[in-house]
């Protein structure tokens, strides 16, 4: 079984992010990962952060992390798969998205404008995968999104400094029979003693793979805790 990161933030693309490409590789490499998604905030923070107002490839900036980490990979023998943390303007919900292809997300003012019920037919039209992320974290203003405009719930996020409320997401998941995975919602170091993901008999080698990984739901959900 191949152990898969499904929710990781660097230094480069998301602001709340601490950690630099070598050290990611790294760490997922002593935990034992085969394969880690990158997934940076793709929101107006990042937009203003990378400063895309104002170079042409837009993308380039908007995913600097993963290229960052995803050129450094071939040393570790690792895949590194591009995902996105979406959070449209019209609230704080946070959005996975998997099955990211070149120019799907190359207007970031467009699609952050959009909000979750026009991204959902987007998203329909080009293939991509929505988790909705931590739909519980009530501190940070997050509410579950209706079932209908998404693919799933992260049932289990397992970053160490939030109450996620994770029995909640893995119920409403379960409820409507959508996807749930699990993440370790890496930010710093310190947090690999409560990292998460899945265990899939394949090897994603892009974004594609992942979102077909995930519509499967031929996988296993993954926490280092309940290996102790």
């Amino acid at each position: 079984m191949y152990k898969i990161e499904t929710h990781c933030h660097t230094v480069y693309s998301s602001v709340c992010g601490h950690l630099h490409a070598l050290q990611i590789l790294d760490l997922y490499k002593k935990e034992g990962y085969d394969a880690i998604c990158i997934t940076d905030h793709y929101n107006m923070q990042t937009y203003e952060m990378n400063n895309a107002e104002n170079v042409a490839d837009k993308e380039k900036a908007m995913f600097k992390g993963y290229l960052e980490v995803k050129d450094l990979s071939q040393f570790y023998d690792i895949e590194v798969i591009l995902g996105a943390e979406i959070r449209f303007n019209e609230n704080r919900n946070d959005y996975l998205v998997y099955g990211i292809t070149p120019g799907v997300l190359s207007n970031p003012k467009e699609i952050l404008e959009m909000g979750i019920v026009q991204f959902s037919e987007y998203a329909k039209q080009n293939n991509l995968v929505i988790i909705q992320a931590h739909p519980f974290r009530h501190h940070k203003h997050c509410i579950p999104v209706s079932h209908e405009f998404i693919n799933g719930y992260e049932g289990y996020n397992h970053h160490p400094r939030h109450n996620d409320f994770n029995e909640k997401a893995f119920a409403l998941s379960s409820k409507y029979n959508l996807i749930t995975i699990s993440s370790s919602d890496l930010h710093r170091s310190t947090d690999e003693e409560s990292m998460g993901g899945i265990k899939s008999t394949v090897l994603p080698r892009n974004s594609v793979d992942m979102a077909k990984i995930l519509l499967s739901r031929d996988f296993t959900l993954y926490h280092k805790n309940a290996e102790n």
